[in-house]
């Protein structure tokens, strides 16, 4: 049986996700979720599929989740350098931010 989230533990009241690059907990309207759609990354809050949710307009919180593998972990498949570039450049987010 899962777990059911609470947000009384963290004082706030709605949906609740998790950032995958600082892995902060905030509520969803802070947040936005980028979707893979035929190998392309989105930002879309209901296409289908699995999503990855980011602090709304971080562009440290873009680096880490590509330095940090976030994107493969949250779609459950590897993630091509290619997938990320057009989302990096959107953040506008250094290459020297996000090199390992």
């Amino acid at each position: 049986m899962r777990r059911q989230q609470t947000n009384d533990a963290i004082g706030i009241d709605g949906p609740v996700r998790t950032c995958i690059g600082c892995r902060r907990r905030a509520l969803q309207s802070g947040l936005i979720r980028i979707a893979s759609i035929d190998g392309q990354m989105v930002q879309d809050r209901v296409a289908p599929g699995r999503g990855a949710w980011l602090c709304a307009g971080s562009a440290s919180c873009l680096a880490l989740a590509v330095k940090k593998n976030g994107f493969d972990r949250a779609f459950r498949r590897k993630v091509e350098p290619q997938e990320t570039r057009q989302l990096i450049a959107v953040f506008g987010v250094t290459r020297s931010d996000v090199s390992n």
